[in-house]
């Protein structure tokens, strides 16, 4: 079986919960016996540039990684143009006519049984591949795009902004549930997406949850120390720093004063505001996210806007760090304890695990069981063996 992927970024270097998704994706791919060939197109852009320096050198190996550039960059005049016509401005700035003929000419040369597309944002290009190729479309759905702009023009403050939310939404809505009834096969990452999409879509729809491992660290469950790791050039990770600061740490600050939160992530300028605040951070980009869970106590995730499933917050339950999650960043992980809804839910939530070091342990661990459970990888790669396999011997 020859496959291609397109992505709207690079998988490497894992920069964020995307990266690390799409990373897992090709490990998950490489181990699959009749998978022979595998081509990976991604968009190199300002934000994700493409670096292969930065891909591992086992992966080089067993990938062809091919890569085009296109400025995304938001252009005002742009922008307004969008506002008057029916398309999604989120989506039409990643696509580009010389890329979609790049891609026709790949795919013609190439003849791939399987495209896959990763993420929305990549699909721009299905309806330029669509007549063009005899391949087997796949769509695999990091999350339900339009429920984090509905989520964004709700908390959006000032009128204009919320009207210009509002039209983006519309939109990206629109687009997307067209597109979900495309695909030959659709892959959502969380259950909570899986059933959206089933709600309204004829694809065949299989959950392919991302493999996660677990990892050994030795924990200092004794540090209470909170922290944080995520992209900051994502608007709902800024959101929620600036909302667990402002409404739930300054409020334990008062109880605990030896409380610190510890914010690691790229683009850490974009709240650097946050380092002013008594007990606050910043770590600002980290090699390796693992490391710096691992030298902290309780991980928080306290999202207010977003869909899927959420990365970060699978690594940590891979370390066995205990979390404290909103019920956003909750959302298809089958935990065991209750999430987060409100500021006084999660003040009391971080008030028992701090003062109870059995707690702590005990969600820690448990963290660890729901990796083993239910993000195992020889049950991932059996799932999208047998998908691929009926895919591919049907007509």
């Amino acid at each position: 079986m020859n496959i291609l992927i397109i992505s709207h970024k690079p998988p490497y270097p894992i920069i964020d919960g995307g990266c690390l998704a799409m990373s897992r994706f090709l490990e998950n791919l490489k181990d699959i016996d009749i998978v022979e060939r595998i081509t990976h197109f991604s968009l190199s852009t300002y934000k994700h540039p493409f670096d292969i320096k930065s891909f591992p050198e086992k992966t080089l190996t067993k990938f062809e990684f091919l890569n085009a550039k296109i400025d995304i960059r938001i252009k005002p005049v742009d922008a307004f143009i969008n506002l008057v016509t029916g398309k999604s401005y989120n989506l039409s700035r990643f696509y580009n006519k010389r890329i979609a003929e790049q891609l026709i000419s790949l795919c013609q040369a190439k003849r791939f049984d399987v495209i896959i597309f990763e993420s929305l944002y990549a699909s721009v290009y299905f309806k330029d591949l669509k007549y063009k190729t005899n391949s087997k479309f796949i769509y695999r759905a990091h999350n339900i795009e339009n429920q984090i702009w509905e989520d964004q023009k709700h908390s959006a403050k000032g009128i204009f902004r919320k009207i210009y939310l509002n039209q983006l939404f519309r939109k990206l809505k629109k687009y997307e549930q067209s597109f979900l009834s495309e695909p030959e096969l659709i892959l959502p990452l969380s259950t909570n997406d899986s059933k959206i999409i089933k709600s309204f879509s004829t694809c065949r729809t299989v959950l392919l949850p991302v493999t996660m491992e677990n990892q050994d660290f030795e924990l200092n469950y004794g540090n209470k120390k909170l922290c944080f790791i995520g992209s900051f050039n994502w608007e709902p990770n800024k959101e929620a720093m600036n909302w667990f600061v402002q409404n739930v740490f300054i409020k334990l600050k008062e109880k605990f004063e030896f409380l610190e939160l510890h914010i690691a992530g790229s683009h850490s300028n974009e709240i650097s505001h946050l380092n002013k605040i008594d007990g606050v951070q910043l770590h600002g980009f980290v090699e390796s996210s693992s490391d710096f869970l691992s030298k902290n106590d309780i991980f928080i995730s306290p999202l207010l806007s977003g869909s899927g499933v959420k990365m970060k917050v699978l690594e940590a339950m891979t370390i066995g760090i205990p979390c404290s999650l909103s019920k956003k960043s909750a959302e298809g992980i089958p935990i065991d304890f209750k999430s987060n809804e409100t500021k006084e839910e999660f003040i009391a939530d971080l008030c028992e695990l701090i003062e109870n070091h059995t707690l702590r342990i005990y969600r820690g661990m448990g963290g660890k069981k729901t990796i083993k459970d239910y993000f195992e990888k020889s049950k991932i790669n059996e799932i999208l063996a047998n998908e691929l396999f009926k895919l591919t011997s049907t007509n």
